[in-house]
């Protein structure tokens, strides 16, 4: 998460001074790296839970008790920064807070980006934390599938991991993974066997 320095505010316009994140786009990386290995793959998703985790769970800092959830995760949001000597990425960084907004604020919402926005974000519905976990599975598939989402999890060759988007993007918020911790131990389980 990008560090914020200050914040200058008048009477048209908000100003946020925060640190710049240096590195390429997940779209980038994609585009430049297909097709991604299944560990990467893994390792990149379990990163992006561990954001989601600490925006969501950041209750414990505030009196109010309310996550904050993003709603626009996308490649484009997504930044792969840190590239050692060899080439690997170590590091993921997610920005672009314009669409954040605090749980249960009683803002609808129909923003984020076409394709990549939870069902509930195009019906002007109040989002959740599952939002945000609709939009993790979208970037699972986003890596799994070279850039291409459209043709959906049906082409996945992991079993293991087309059962963990498939729950991340059903449409029925309800029905998918309550938090982002629980698709992250998914992750890390499919790791673990994958590197045995």
């Amino acid at each position: 998460i990008p560090i914020i320095y200050d914040i200058e505010e008048d009477e048209e316009y908000l100003c946020i001074i925060e640190e710049y994140v240096s590195g390429e786009s997940l779209a980038e990386y994609v585009r430049n790296n297909s097709p991604m290995k299944l560990s990467q793959i893994c390792d990149f998703g379990i990163q992006i839970c561990k954001i989601l985790e600490y925006l969501h769970e950041c209750t414990k800092e505030n009196s109010e008790n309310k996550a904050v959830l993003h709603l626009d995760l996308k490649p484009e949001n997504v930044m792969v920064s840190e590239i050692s000597a060899e080439g690997v990425p170590r590091c993921i960084r997610l920005i672009d807070y314009d669409n954040a907004v605090v749980e249960g604020s009683g803002r609808s919402m129909y923003t984020g980006s076409k394709g990549f926005a939870a069902p509930e974000q195009y019906h002007r519905l109040y989002p959740e934390k599952t939002a945000d976990i609709y939009g993790i599975g979208i970037l699972l598939m986003y890596m799994s599938e070279s850039g291409h989402i459209q043709s959906g999890v049906k082409t996945l060759r992991n079993k293991n991991l087309k059962k963990i988007i498939m729950k991340c993007i059903r449409h029925n918020p309800v029905r998918r993974y309550e938090n982002a911790g629980k698709v992250r131990k998914g992750l890390q389980k499919i790791l673990k066997n994958e590197t045995k």
